[in-house]
């Protein structure tokens, strides 16, 4: 504490004490075992801090990774398998990149795709980038809901033309 006590940067922006506060708070996050550790030195403190900051982002890392995982679990198969042209969006990342790719709000059906699971969204690269939505009708067969170029704008008449003939193809074999 003297350290402490005598550095005049503790006057001015409390780096020292910052540093305990912040070794207490890692300890109290990470839910620590056992009574809180004595310090005798700034050092220690120092060297007690970062060994809490690794455990606290290798815990942060294996949560990111959990949740991934969960999600990805959670997320339902494609109603179709993909091909070339046609390639299913599995998970919230894709949704959002696509959303943003193509400047529509596919990204926002992700809760109804894992509620519901009775639509589901594609991303078409030929012959015309698109993106396009299946929804399952009420006698469980699927449907071309939407299929729409950039920004919303109508795609080609052989674009559509390519996914309603993937469509029937699956279709036919459902």
């Amino acid at each position: 504490m003297d350290e402490a006590a005598n550095d005049p940067l503790e006057e001015v922006d409390s780096p020292r004490a910052d540093l305990l506060l912040d070794t207490l708070r890692l300890w109290d996050t990470l839910n620590l075992s056992g009574s809180r550790q004595v310090f005798g030195s700034l050092r220690r403190i120092q060297t007690v801090h970062d060994e809490l900051l690794l455990q606290y982002q290798r815990r942060l890392s294996t949560q990111r990774e959990e949740t991934r995982r969960r999600r990805a679990r959670l997320f339902p198969d494609p109603p179709f398998p993909g091909n070339d042209d046609i390639i299913p969006l599995c998970g919230k990342t894709a949704l959002e990149k696509e959303s943003k790719e193509q400047k529509n709000c596919v990204g926002s059906y992700y809760r109804q795709i894992l509620k519901t699971q009775d639509l589901f969204a594609y991303k078409v690269l030929r012959p015309q980038r698109a993106t396009l939505a299946l929804l399952r009708s009420s006698d469980e067969t699927w449907r071309r809901s939407e299929l729409k170029g950039a920004g919303n704008q109508p795609v080609r008449p052989d674009t559509r033309a390519a996914v309603d003939s993937w469509l029937k193809k699956h279709l036919r074999a459902w």
